[in-house]
C-alpha cells in the first residue's frame, strides 16, 4: 500500500487505512472497557452481598480496587499499600482465591504470588 503512495501517488487508500486503524483501535477500547467496568461491578457487587466478607469488606473492597491497578501481587505488597494486617490481606486473598477472583502462583513457599485472571484475560482479550 506504501508503495502505491510512492509510485502512483493514492493518497487516499492510505488515509483510508488509517482512519479503518483509528476507528477499530477505538472500538477495541471503548468494548474492553465496557467489560472492566462490568466486570468491576460485579465483583463489588460479590463483595457486599458474599457472606465471606462479613466483617471486612471495606478492606476487601480495597483489595479489589488495587487489584485493577495492579493484577499481580503478593500479600506483603497489598498489606504495605494498603496499611492493613498482613493476615488480614492473607485471608481476603484466600477467600478471592475460593471465588476464583484470582489464582495463586507460589514461585517459593513463602512468596505467594496472586493473579487477577479475571481482568488480565479482559486486558489480554482479541476484540476484533
Amino acid at each position: 500500500m506504501l508503495d502505491r503512495v510512492r509510485t502512483h501517488g493514492d493518497f487516499e487508500s492510505w488515509i483510508v487505512y488509517y482512519l479503518k486503524a483509528i476507528r477499530d483501535s477505538a472500538l477495541d477500547a471503548h468494548t474492553r472497557a465496557k467489560e472492566i467496568e462490568a466486570l468491576e461491578n460485579r465483583l463489588k457487587n460479590l463483595i457486599q452481598e458474599s457472606s465471606h466478607f462479613m466483617k471486612m469488606r471495606e478492606t476487601a473492597s480495597l483489595v479489589l480496587d488495587y487489584l485493577f491497578t495492579q493484577p499481580v501481587t503478593g500479600i506483603a505488597e497489598l498489606s504495605q499499600k494498603l496499611g492493613k494486617a498482613y493476615n488480614t490481606i492473607s485471608h481476603i486473598l484466600k477467600q478471592f482465591v475460593e471465588l476464583s477472583i484470582v489464582s495463586e502462583n507460589i514461585i517459593h513457599k513463602r512468596n505467594k504470588l496472586y493473579r487477577f485472571e479475571l481482568y488480565l484475560t479482559l486486558l489480554e482479550k482479541d476484540y476484533l
